[in-house]
Parts: C-alpha cells; sequence; structure tokens
C-alpha cells in the first residue's frame, strides 16, 4: 500500500512547493533584515566613534547606530533573498557570510577613501556586496565546471 502525497493544501489549495518557496523566501528576508541592521548599526556606529574622536563633528554613535541599523534592514531584507534565490547552487550559509564581509569591507572602504561621508559608506556597502555576490557566483560555477571536467577526463 502506498501514501499518497497530495501537492496542494487542501484548505486554499496553493501548490506545497509555492508554500515551501514563499517560507524560504520569508525566512531569507528576515535573517537579512536582521544581519542587515545589526551589521549596518554598527559599521556605522563604530565609524561615527571615529568621527567623533577625529573632531570633525560630533554624532552620537546611539543615532548612528540607529540610522545605519535602518538602512542595513531594509537592504538586507531585499538584497539576501534575491542572492540566495540568484545562486540556487550554492549553500546559503556562504551567501551570507560572503555578502556580510563584502557589505562591510565596502562600506569601510567607502568611509576610508572618502572625507567622511556616511552616504559613501552606504554606497561602499551595496557595492561590496554585489561583488561579494559575484564572487561567490564565480566561485561556485568555476568549481562545478572543474568538477564536471574532472568527471569526464576519469571515465
Amino acid at each position: 500500500m502506498q501514501l499518497a502525497i497530495r501537492d496542494e493544501s487542501p484548505a486554499i489549495g496553493i501548490s506545497t512547493r509555492i508554500l515551501r518557496a514563499l517560507g524560504v523566501t520569508l525566512g531569507l528576508g528576515v535573517a537579512g533584515t536582521s544581519l542587515g541592521a545589526i551589521l549596518g548599526g554598527g559599521l556605522f556606529a563604530a565609524l561615527s566613534v571615529v568621527i567623533n574622536n577625529s573632531g570633525c563633528v560630533q554624532i552620537s554613535p546611539g543615532y548612528a547606530f540607529l540610522a545605519g541599523g535602518t538602512l542595513g534592514g531594509g537592504f538586507g531584507g531585499i538584497a539576501l533573498p534575491l542572492a540566495a534565490w540568484t545562486l540556487p547552487r550554492v549553500a546559503i550559509g556562504r551567501i551570507v557570510a560572503a555578502t556580510a564581509l563584502g557589505a562591510i569591507a565596502g562600506g569601510t572602504a567607502g568611509f576610508v577613501l572618502t572625507n567622511p561621508d556616511f552616504s559613501a559608506v552606504v554606497l561602499g556597502s551595496l557595492i561590496g556586496f554585489g561583488l561579494a555576490t559575484s564572487l561567490v557566483g564565480f566561485r561556485s560555477a568555476a568549481s562545478a565546471n572543474s568538477t564536471a571536467t574532472s568527471t569526464e577526463e576519469d571515465m
């Protein structure tokens, strides 16, 4: 006797695959929002301390954390699910780690390369996130190609 597994939710008639994809996307959005808020807030707060110590202007680290967290959370909630769905063969943990490091490195580079300007930090973070996503995708594709080539040579 076989158990029949239905591919539709009886209550609303939506495919289980669609519900699963929506759940994964929602989870990635929550993770991206949380991580983006923490990292963006932390980066802005740390940079505000550097600015305050340089004597240029006085920026409250609490305000900087709130502003950076809002920007980082909003961006992360959209960008992480997009990056994860764009790179289906890459582990989500690798995507999260690479894009987080890329955003932090890009934001820091934007700060260092310009006169203390938070808009450059935001732009640098966006560029760093994009470059990290591209790098992870290229490395995954190169790894898949080398694996396929070595498998073909072994035969």
